[in-house]
């Protein structure tokens, strides 16, 4: 049984979906000093799966067939941006918690 490179590619896509679904739901379910470490967390996991799907998508892209190519890059593209949006969220997270901290030292 052979499976196509766009199926693999799709089913990483689900997986990087549920660490997505993931980051949301702890990120609004948890306590709000718990919050920056679990988004820290989730951000490396999420990070991980993105980068082994850009690296192999990228290394493996001339056996794609070339109706494929504009899907392929699509989907790559969203992840890093996705990601990068995850990365600016923590960064934001921890900068407020950084805040508190320092408006209740004061």
């Amino acid at each position: 049984m052979q499976v196509s490179l766009l199926e693999v590619t799709i089913g990483a896509e689900f997986i990087l979906l549920a660490g997505y679904l993931l980051y949301g739901v702890l990120r609004k379910f948890s306590t709000a000093d718990d919050r920056p470490s679990i988004s820290f967390y989730i951000t490396i996991l999420i990070g991980f799966i993105t980068s082994l799907l850009v690296i192999s998508a990228m290394l493996s892209l001339s056996r794609f067939p070339l109706q494929e190519l504009p899907l392929v890059k699509m989907l790559l593209t969203l992840d890093i941006i996705f990601f990068l949006g995850v990365i600016g969220d923590t960064l934001r997270l921890y900068q407020s918690r950084a805040e508190h901290h320092e408006s209740q030292d004061s």
